[in-house]
């Protein structure tokens, strides 16, 4: 059956490319030919600036939306240095196929339409968070006319845990969801909002990375040479926080290692420098060869968990603390996540992790995860 892949554009978030990934992967693995519909975030010509900055600052300003992106769009500090996503780029091209065409605007949507799919499948991540995606009105399929097609979600998130779509969008959300054959989400939050706002009830599935085994990403990365500087004690965080070298410290000292770090570079600062976003193989490989974890990322938790890692996970509220809490909730694992670094007790850096639970629970939410699927997948 050929699908058709809907998500969020990529940019050096490894979880949002990994996910596709893996989501993908599968499918081809149980007999399926996905196709990835090639969202971009921005038409990243210099020509529409003008257009993109006004849009914004109504939307912000005149239409008081909340959590809106920065008014300038972070494309025109990276263009300054092309280099920083070439890793994530080469990434994409060669394990993420196939694709469309990139795709900026409707107009490009129209032209390039995969309206010859069979099934069609929005998810993961937070493609289902108002203010991620600029094309969110196509997150429910509006513009797939054929009504033999199969439209499915599969495990997108809202990200946080408060209703963000206006009445409007979510009328027109609810009509077209009245066509999907099956709805399911990521996260708690988004089963009880799918039932309170658009009288669906959705099933909640774990992430697509989760989908894959352990020895898949190790198969993934071993190829890839190691760093000189990756160490023991992996330091994972998408965001500075107050006190996290407190933390780090901490945890160093209890394992004698030094941290090493694989940031995402998303100060805007750093892009005017010659920094090059590491390899995704290499962030894969970080989590295999570490002996403790600490993040503030949904998906550095998700790996750790793959790889039976100890870890520590800040929560991040400017992305979203209700997703990384659900996660949790469902490993039983509540108590590895921090409000604040000056929370970090000894007690809770040192406690055993109980893995044989973990991975019980893995497996069975995982077969749960796949038979939705492949349910839904029929003719």
């Amino acid at each position: 059956m050929k699908i058709g892949i809907e998500t969020l554009p990529f940019n050096t978030n490894y979880g949002g490319i990994l996910q596709s990934y893996a989501l993908m992967a599968y499918l081809k693995r149980i007999g399926h030919s996905p196709l990835l519909i090639n969202y971009q975030t921005d038409d990243e010509s210099y020509l529409r600036l003008p257009f993109v900055i006004a849009q914004r600052l109504i939307s912000k300003y005149i239409l008081r939306r909340k959590n809106m992106p920065d008014i300038i769009p972070n494309w025109v500090y990276k263009k300054r240095n092309k280099n920083i996503e070439e890793n994530c780029r080469l990434f994409i091209k060669d394990y993420i196929n196939p694709k469309t065409k990139p795709i900026y605007t409707d107009f490009d949507l129209l032209r390039y339409n995969p309206l010859d799919c069979d099934a069609y499948i929005v998810g993961s991540d937070q493609i289902w968070r108002p203010e991620y995606f600029r094309l969110r009105k196509h997150a429910f399929f509006d513009f797939v006319s054929n009504k033999d097609a199969i439209l499915l979600s599969y495990a997108p998130s809202f990200g946080v845990d408060e209703w963000r779509y206006s009445p409007k969008e979510t009328l027109k959300a609810k009509k077209q969801l009245s066509r999907f054959r099956a709805v399911s989400v990521r996260e708690k939050f988004g089963v009880d909002s799918c039932k309170k706002y658009w009288n669906v009830e959705a099933k909640q599935v774990i992430d697509p990375t989760l989908l894959l085994e352990r020895e898949d990403y190790i198969n993934l990365s071993n190829n890839f040479a190691t760093d000189n500087h990756c160490g023991r004690l992996f330091s994972y965080f998408l965001d500075r926080h107050e006190g996290e070298e407190l933390l780090i410290q901490i945890i160093a000292k209890k394992y004698g290692h030094k941290p090493f770090n694989v940031y995402e570079l998303n100060d805007r600062k750093k892009y005017q420098g010659f920094l090059i976003q590491p390899p995704i193989q290499l962030w894969i490989k970080s989590f295999m060869m570490a002996d403790y974890v600490i993040t503030d990322s949904y998906h550095g938790c998700i790996f750790s968990i793959i790889f039976n890692k100890p870890f520590i996970v800040l929560g991040n509220k400017q992305r979203g603390i209700a997703r990384i809490t659900s996660l949790l909730e469902d490993f039983g694992l509540r108590d590895r996540l921090l409000a604040s670094p000056l929370e970090v007790k000894e007690e809770s850096v040192n406690k055993e992790i109980d893995w044989n639970s973990v991975n019980d629970k893995l497996n069975f939410l995982k077969e749960y995860s796949k038979k939705f699927l492949t349910d839904n997948l029929i003719k």
